[in-house]
């Protein structure tokens, strides 16, 4: 085998590799969100959208997304949207929402909040964000999405697409491949992956990033959706710093044992939950 095989192989153990991954980022992150809400119901659906993706940009301020599941857990149905932003901001009392950036922020003209844009795409009866988007992805509208999701105010091109990639994978939608880039959030564990991978190709711009990683899963028969999870997840809560990071990627062995380590934490800590468990309920 050649030095040029060798690498490919490499390459592609290493893309399944976290696409196997992804089952942790399921168990810890998705699974406790997505489970929890009926998603056939439309204020269900908006509620898991802003507590799990609308307000990331808002990290500083974790209030805000707590605050509109408060004013929607009042509700016995969707509310109306310039009724929800009246109401958001009064449980937000002194607190004062960015208005630019607020996916709630209802507006009499060209309005953007999360309830509008829906609506203003047609959706008047039933605007269910996530019965929405996962029809049109299994429609091939990828690009459509996309561009409707985008549309919501203070939401970017990087929450887009995680929240567009978590729906086709809860619902194992088999995504159109031209646009299948966009489901592919990039962030810094995903670029600095990337580029060890493949560092002749140097910077890459996101649309490039996410591209790559489509197809090499692709020539791995890999998920790309769970490779970008499974990378995120590796590197920001395995590896966690940029030095381990790139040591994982050129040692398996080190990789192999990095995880064995974390694993090992976490049923560590399992163990004494179920021992403090105990303790709480007698």
């Amino acid at each position: 085998m050649n030095l040029s095989k060798e690498k490919e192989k490499s390459l592609r153990k290493k893309i399944n590799f976290f696409e196997g991954i992804a089952v942790l980022f399921k168990a810890q992150f998705m699974d406790p969100l997505w489970k929890r809400y009926e998603l056939e119901n439309p204020k269900e659906a908006l509620s898991l959208f802003l507590e799990g993706y609308a307000f990331s940009r808002n990290v500083r301020n974790l209030s805000y997304p707590h605050v509109a599941k408060s004013v929607l857990d009042k509700k016995t149905e969707l509310p109306f949207p310039k009724e929800f932003w009246k109401k958001y901001k009064e449980e937000l009392g002194s607190e004062k929402p960015n208005e630019k950036l607020n996916p709630l922020c209802h507006t009499d003209k060209g309005c953007k909040c999360a309830l509008c844009v829906l609506r203003q795409e047609g959706y008047e009866s039933k605007p269910n964000i996530v019965t929405v988007s996962r029809q049109l992805l299994e429609n091939g509208e990828v690009q459509k999405t996309y561009k409707v999701i985008k549309r919501i105010r203070g939401i970017g091109p990087k929450i887009t697409s995680l929240f567009l990639r978590d729906v086709a994978d809860w619902f194992h939608v088999q995504v159109e491949n031209s646009n299948r880039y966009l489901l592919q959030p990039i962030d810094a564990w995903v670029r600095r992956t990337v580029e060890v991978l493949s560092p002749n190709d140097g910077k890459r711009r996101d649309k490039d990033i996410g591209t790559w990683i489509c197809e090499e899963s692709r020539k791995s028969d890999a998920n790309p959706e769970k490779v970008n999870q499974g990378i995120w997840y590796f590197g920001s809560q395995i590896a966690y710093s940029k030095f381990r990071l790139k040591k994982t990627l050129a040692d398996e062995k080190y990789a192999y044992q990095l995880l064995c380590n974390y694993m090992d934490t976490l049923q560590g800590v399992a163990k004494k939950w179920g021992e403090m468990k105990k303790s709480l309920l007698n």
